[in-house]
């Protein structure tokens, strides 16, 4: 009996509060007794004003959807003993108003604006700024308290979460990760309650810069866009004139290429550092010639530009938000090396890349070892296909070859070796590697990929002074006599540098801001569009 009763006390209490969810100024109980005043483990709250724990139960009944993020949301109260941290003593703080205006404009980062309990979400807040201080017991703010953290972890999984190890796999990426406490960082963030909560997101430095030039091409696309320009040319160079040139030139001032608009016909000095640019920008030569492929990359319409950032934005969220200060990137589609120390570029150079049929993996790892005047053994995929029965005494003399047992081959050091004079290993299952090469010639190509998967340089020897750079007996004429030997010499790097084989068809150069395109040359690009739409 006494057990029915209870039940029916409870029943009963449930019912008078949700129907009185309507009424949000609903009084329910207080501030739980059990809390600790002292606040131990509290993380700089922002106010020391508590809420009961049992708040939490009811928040979640009232808006269910939100449950996903349920127990990122107790974890942050429970770590704060229930505390405020979006409202202190003078009411809801400036980053708790910060935090509604991001989440309310998600279009801003190229993801779709619905927001769950949107409408409610709004009314709470709203409410919430009309209230005093010494309001902060009442259910209305307590709610709203309640829900800007919930509407926090929300946005946080889906601007700075990364997919799963498996979900990248399949995406083609091997770059493991990133792991972020979504409420150690906010609580980081809260430490000054006034701050912008989004000043430093834990988000590679190149999510940032894309954001901003995606509200460029959006603003451009609303405008119209830009006009095409006529795909017949041929060539066209300084001091030309041509009825085709003010349509160029008006396309090239809409995305800020040329400072001056211009309806004139002539090729003049101006339009000639305006299509370098330009060209630069889409991974052309450096040269001031409209071409055929000058006038392709100008016909592609600002919505597939647009489409291209988002899809660069979104592999910004798999990267490690800070994989330095010191590190090399590859960035395969671009065919170029980055070494960044203290997070500034120091130097890049031009690389050779997997072609199609054996594409470069994306991956990491950590760059050991610098091996001089190397062997190259031979992979077997390429014995197979490419050596075997070919491999007679004057085949293996004219390519300095030795056979090392059956299958396994391997060349010689010297100048005309495979992987060159020099190479730098950061070993990892892909048997993947940067190295010299005797082929030179290729770095002359616009489009390089030509490798059997493993990355060549262009400037090996620079490489491998700046890795030994704080070791004074590796000096310039020790480096260039270590690559000359007859026998490989390895030496291990006393400060290893991590490096980050990526994949980016957008990206802004860091030293001088423009936004840069390049061709999908993998074809990865639809996929993540893909993965996108679901998102």
């Amino acid at each position: 009996m006494r057990k029915t009763l209870c039940t029916l006390l409870a029943m009963l209490f449930l019912f008078i509060y949700f129907t009185a969810c309507k009424d949000d100024k609903n009084k329910l109980p207080g501030i739980a007794k059990d809390i600790d005043i002292s606040l131990p483990k509290q993380i700089a709250p922002a106010s020391s004003n508590q809420f009961d724990s049992a708040y939490a139960q009811l928040f979640f009944a009232r808006y269910p959807r939100l449950n996903t993020i349920q127990q990122d949301w107790v974890d942050f109260y429970r770590e704060r003993n229930y505390s405020f941290a979006w409202a202190d003593s003078n009411g809801i703080t400036g980053a708790a108003q910060n935090l509604h205006n991001r989440i309310n404009n998600l279009s801003d980062d190229g993801l779709d604006d619905s927001l769950l309990y949107r409408q409610q979400f709004n009314r709470l807040f709203d409410e919430a700024l009309l209230m005093g201080k010494n309001e902060l017991k009442d259910s209305n703010f307590i709610f709203t308290e309640m829900m800007l953290s919930a509407q926090y972890f929300m946005y946080a999984r889906q601007i700075y979460g990364a997919l799963s190890a498996k979900e990248l796999k399949e995406l083609g990426w091997n770059i493991a990760p990133k792991k972020i406490s979504y409420f150690e960082y906010l609580n980081e963030v809260l430490k000054d309650s006034s701050k912008d909560v989004f000043k430093a997101e834990p988000v590679y430095v190149q999510y940032g810069l894309l954001k901003d030039f995606l509200k460029k091409y959006k603003e451009i696309e609303m405008a119209g866009g830009w006009p095409l320009v006529d795909s017949t040319i041929k060539k066209l160079k300084p001091g030309d004139s041509s009825l085709s040139i003010p349509a160029i030139k008006r396309r090239l001032f809409i995305s800020g290429d040329l400072t001056i608009a211009d309806t004139t016909r002539l090729f003049d000095a101006l339009l000639a550092e305006a299509v370098k640019k330009f060209r630069t920008r889409h991974g052309l030569s450096d040269t001031a010639l409209i071409d055929k492929n000058t006038c392709s990359e100008m016909n592609v319409p600002v919505s597939k530009r647009i489409e291209e950032i988002l899809i660069n934005m979104e592999r910004c969220r798999w990267l490690p938000y800070n994989p330095g200060p010191d590190y090399i990137i590859v960035n395969i589609p671009d065919y170029r090396l980055y070494v960044y120390e203290n997070n500034k570029v120091q130097f890049s150079m031009k690389v050779v890349v997997g072609k199609e049929a054996s594409k470069t993996v994306i991956f990491n790892d950590t760059l050991k070892i610098i091996a001089f005047s190397p062997y190259w053994n031979v992979p077997y995929s390429i014995y197979k296909n490419e050596l075997k029965g070919r491999l007679s005494a004057a085949y293996l003399k004219r390519n300095n070859m030795e056979i090392v047992s059956e299958g396994r081959v391997r060349q010689l050091p010297g100048k005309n070796n495979s992987l060159g004079l020099v190479k730098f290993l950061f070993p990892n299952s892909y048997n993947i590697y940067f190295h010299d090469t005797p082929a030179k010639d290729r770095f002359n190509f616009t489009n390089r990929a030509f490798s059997h998967g493993c990355i060549r340089l262009s400037e090996p020897k620079m490489l491998a002074k700046y890795l030994l750079r704080n070791e004074p007996k590796y000096t310039d004429q020790v480096i260039d006599s270590l690559m000359h030997l007859n026998k490989e010499v390895q030496v291990r790097l006393k400060q290893p540098v991590p490096v980050f084989i990526g994949y980016f068809t957008a990206f802004v150069n860091t030293q001088n801001g423009m936004l840069n395109f390049r061709k999908d040359i993998y074809g990865h690009d639809p996929q993540v569009l893909s993965w996108l739409a679901k998102k």
